[in-house]
Protein backbone atom coordinates (compact mmCIF):
# COMPACT_ATOMS: atom_id res chain seq x y z
CA UNK A 1 0.00 0.00 0.00
CA UNK A 2 1.19 3.21 -0.97
CA UNK A 3 -0.06 6.61 0.36
CA UNK A 4 1.26 10.18 1.19
CA UNK A 5 3.23 8.66 4.03
CA UNK A 6 5.01 6.14 1.78
CA UNK A 7 4.45 2.81 1.63
CA UNK A 8 3.48 0.10 4.31
CA UNK A 9 5.22 -2.46 5.91
CA UNK A 10 5.87 -4.99 8.58
CA UNK A 11 8.80 -6.44 10.26
CA UNK A 12 8.11 -10.81 10.09
CA UNK A 13 8.24 -11.92 13.23
CA UNK A 14 10.16 -15.02 11.47
CA UNK A 15 12.61 -12.78 10.03
CA UNK A 16 12.27 -14.32 6.50
CA UNK A 17 12.22 -12.03 4.95
CA UNK A 18 13.33 -9.12 7.20
CA UNK A 19 10.25 -6.89 5.82
CA UNK A 20 7.41 -7.83 3.88
CA UNK A 21 4.41 -5.74 2.79
CA UNK A 22 1.57 -7.02 5.08
CA UNK A 23 0.00 -10.28 4.06
CA UNK A 24 -0.61 -13.88 4.83
CA UNK A 25 -2.66 -16.63 3.56
CA UNK A 26 -6.17 -17.00 1.34
CA UNK A 27 -8.70 -18.63 3.67
CA UNK A 28 -10.76 -21.26 1.12
CA UNK A 29 -13.98 -19.02 1.45
CA UNK A 30 -12.16 -15.62 0.40
CA UNK A 31 -10.40 -13.97 -3.06
CA UNK A 32 -6.81 -12.71 -2.41
CA UNK A 33 -8.07 -9.49 -2.84
CA UNK A 34 -10.52 -10.04 -0.10
CA UNK A 35 -7.77 -11.91 2.30
CA UNK A 36 -5.67 -8.78 1.58
CA UNK A 37 -7.78 -6.35 3.19
CA UNK A 38 -8.35 -9.29 6.33
CA UNK A 39 -4.37 -9.60 6.92
CA UNK A 40 -3.65 -5.86 6.44
CA UNK A 41 -6.31 -5.23 9.36
CA UNK A 42 -5.14 -8.17 11.13
CA UNK A 43 -1.17 -7.23 11.07
CA UNK A 44 -1.33 -3.30 11.15
CA UNK A 45 -5.07 -2.30 12.56
CA UNK A 46 -5.86 -0.32 9.42
CA UNK A 47 -8.80 -0.73 7.10
CA UNK A 48 -8.06 -0.82 3.72
CA UNK A 49 -9.42 -1.73 0.07
CA UNK A 50 -8.01 -2.98 -2.73
CA UNK A 51 -7.41 -1.29 -6.16
CA UNK A 52 -5.89 -4.30 -8.18
CA UNK A 53 -3.28 -7.21 -8.24
CA UNK A 54 -0.22 -6.31 -9.35
CA UNK A 55 0.68 -9.88 -10.15
CA UNK A 56 1.27 -13.65 -8.57
CA UNK A 57 4.43 -15.61 -7.90
CA UNK A 58 5.87 -18.19 -5.87
CA UNK A 59 8.33 -15.75 -3.23
CA UNK A 60 12.04 -16.18 -3.80
CA UNK A 61 12.66 -16.67 -0.23
CA UNK A 62 9.88 -18.55 1.51
CA UNK A 63 8.40 -20.38 -1.56
CA UNK A 64 5.20 -19.14 -1.11
CA UNK A 65 3.09 -18.75 -3.71
CA UNK A 66 1.78 -15.36 -3.40
CA UNK A 67 0.11 -12.32 -4.80
CA UNK A 68 1.04 -8.64 -4.53
CA UNK A 69 -2.30 -6.40 -4.30
CA UNK A 70 -2.45 -2.52 -4.39
CA UNK A 71 -4.51 -1.28 -1.63
CA UNK A 72 -5.50 2.30 0.03
CA UNK A 73 -6.50 3.58 2.85
CA UNK A 74 -10.52 3.56 3.78
CA UNK A 75 -9.72 6.16 6.19
CA UNK A 76 -6.74 8.37 5.69
CA UNK A 77 -3.95 7.41 9.13
CA UNK A 78 -0.85 8.57 9.45
CA UNK A 79 0.24 6.23 11.76
CA UNK A 80 -0.30 2.47 12.10
CA UNK A 81 -0.18 0.77 16.02
CA UNK A 82 3.54 0.03 16.91
CA UNK A 83 3.23 -3.90 18.21
CA UNK A 84 0.27 -6.24 16.78
CA UNK A 85 -0.44 -9.48 18.39
CA UNK A 86 -0.86 -11.78 15.53
CA UNK A 87 -0.98 -15.81 15.69
CA UNK A 88 0.97 -15.16 18.90
CA UNK A 89 3.62 -13.54 17.63
CA UNK A 90 4.53 -9.62 17.62
CA UNK A 91 4.28 -7.48 14.35
CA UNK A 92 5.46 -4.32 13.94
CA UNK A 93 4.17 -2.27 11.09
CA UNK A 94 5.95 1.38 9.85
CA UNK A 95 5.83 3.38 6.93
CA UNK A 96 8.94 4.52 4.61
CA UNK A 97 9.07 6.54 2.18
CA UNK A 98 8.91 5.35 -1.98
CA UNK A 99 12.56 5.53 -2.66
CA UNK A 100 13.98 4.12 0.72
CA UNK A 101 11.21 1.44 -0.06
CA UNK A 102 12.69 0.54 -3.43
CA UNK A 103 16.35 0.24 -1.63
CA UNK A 104 14.72 -1.62 1.15
CA UNK A 105 13.44 -4.50 -0.93
CA UNK A 106 16.11 -4.76 -2.72
CA UNK A 107 16.98 -6.82 -5.76
CA UNK A 108 14.53 -9.68 -5.06
CA UNK A 109 11.96 -7.33 -5.39
CA UNK A 110 9.15 -8.63 -7.98
CA UNK A 111 9.78 -7.01 -10.95
CA UNK A 112 5.97 -5.74 -11.26
CA UNK A 113 5.56 -4.30 -7.93
CA UNK A 114 9.13 -2.73 -8.49
CA UNK A 115 7.83 -0.84 -11.90
CA UNK A 116 4.23 0.08 -9.48
CA UNK A 117 6.32 1.81 -7.12
CA UNK A 118 8.71 3.51 -9.60
CA UNK A 119 6.21 4.81 -11.49
CA UNK A 120 4.43 6.21 -8.07
CA UNK A 121 7.44 7.53 -7.36
CA UNK A 122 8.16 9.40 -10.38
CA UNK A 123 4.27 10.94 -10.28
CA UNK A 124 3.47 8.34 -13.21
CA UNK A 125 -0.02 6.64 -13.17
CA UNK A 126 0.32 3.39 -11.87
CA UNK A 127 -1.14 0.25 -13.74
CA UNK A 128 -0.99 -3.36 -12.66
Amino acid sequence: MVEPQGVLFIERPDGVPPVAFPGGKVEPDETVEQAAVRETDEETGLSVRTVHVIGGRVHPTTGARIADVAAELVVPSDSVGPIREVGGEEVVAFWRPVAESLSLLGPTLFGPVRRYLEDLWAGRPATP
